[in-house]
């Protein structure tokens, strides 16, 4: 089933999501701020640059050499790639369900493509339950975003 470059698969006899992270037009937009000669402090500035905020920012310089030292790879174009087109596999790799954290088990990623655990239906989905199941959904949602927000003594994440 393809639903919008989401790909329902088997690994390993469990249910997985294959997601292109950017379409090919997408790609072809940005790619003239993707350069090979970036540098550790491009990728920096680029994160605490706060006069573009349709991307994914960190708040200061410090909290950002601490979020690049936490990633587990580092190739720095796709570094610079994931950040400018779709941060989801950073985001999956720092906040993992390994630690508790309420997202979905990442598989790995390569390119463009993420394979995460197929955690169920999409939120689209939630109008057909009942008035209860939607009540205790909405909390459920509001303790995950209170739990980004406070359980890590590094980083809180906010959503817009």
């Amino acid at each position: 089933m393809n639903v919008k470059n989401v790909f329902f698969a088997i690994y390993e006899e469990k249910q997985v999501v294959l997601k292109k992270l950017a379409h090919n037009s997408e790609l072809r937009r940005n790619i003239d701020k993707l350069t090979k000669n970036d540098t550790t402090k491009d990728i920096l500035d680029f994160l605490i640059d706060d006069t573009d905020t349709r991307h994914f920012k960190i708040c200061d310089y410090n909290s950002a050499i601490l979020f690049l030292k936490l990633l587990s790879y580092r190739n720095f174009l796709n570094i610079q790639t994931m950040i400018k087109l779709n941060v989801e596999p950073i985001l999956l790799d720092i906040f993992n369900s390994r630690d508790g954290w309420c997202v979905p088990k990442l598989y790995g990623f390569c390119g463009r493509l993420v394979v995460v655990e197929n955690a169920g239906q999409s939120l689209v989905h939630v109008k057909n339950f009942s008035w209860f199941d939607r009540a205790y959904l909405a909390y459920q949602i509001l303790q995950a975003a209170k739990k980004f927000y406070r359980q890590s003594s590094t980083f809180q994440a906010l959503f817009n």
